[in-house]
């Protein structure tokens, strides 16, 4: 999921490719990065944009601190947890994730040229600030738990599309027999209680609609 949320930065951070050589005293100098399926590849390139996980606990590219991605279709970059990056003037994306991610750990002022990204699988409960519009309209990419993100992440875990259209695991006249005999129609799974959206008032209320 972290690779398609690369894909949608990689549309205006390839805008900001530059032809020059970069100086040996840059901030990237120092970064030496293995290519997929090569990790003993060294290479540095003057030319591709770099994207900064600023959330350096998850990186999920390796091995080191930096990595090239290609992505197809000549869309390609460097990827880096070295924050000494932030300043260089490739950097054009920075990537936060959700549950890591602190306001007042942001690199303000925010550059003009920087997109700000954010990944987000895990419960809202960890990081409720970003539920709240004031806090998700600070990135121009989302990638979460919620179906209006840019790239939602809802069915991440699905093994195929096919899984949702299977046929019901007990056919309609069992069903019809079951709920004879007072067996609700519905069962509802829920990971924990006393969350923030309050959703277990709502299943209370909802119960009492089902026959």
């Amino acid at each position: 999921m972290a690779a398609a949320l690369l894909l949608l930065l990689l549309g205006p951070a390839c805008g900001l490719r530059e032809t020059g050589v970069f100086e040996a005293a840059s901030a990237l100098s120092g970064l030496v990065a293995g290519g997929s399926g090569n990790a003993s590849r060294a290479w540095r390139d003057a030319e591709l944009p770099v994207l900064l996980w600023w959330s350096e606990q998850l990186f999920p590219h390796f091995p080191g601190r930096s990595e090239r991605i290609d992505c197809g279709a000549g869309a390609s970059c460097l990827v880096t947890r070295s924050k000494r990056a932030l300043a260089h003037r490739r950097t054009a994306a920075l990537i936060f994730y959700g549950t890591d991610f602190r306001a007042y750990e942001a690199p303000l002022p925010r550059a003009p040229h920087h997109t700000w990204a954010l990944f987000h699988e895990e419960s809202p409960m960890n990081n409720y600030l970003l539920s709240q519009a004031a806090a998700i309209r600070l990135f121009n990419y989302t990638a979460t738990f919620r179906r209006h993100s840019h790239y939602p992440l809802a069915l991440q875990w699905l093994p195929a599309a096919a899984y949702l259209r299977a046929p019901p695991a007990l056919p309609l006249a069992t069903k019809n027999r079951l709920r004879r005999l007072g067996l609700a129609p519905v069962l509802y799974l829920q990971s924990h209680c006393q969350v923030a959206s309050d959703r277990d008032r709502y299943v209370r209320l909802l119960m009492e609609h089902l026959q």
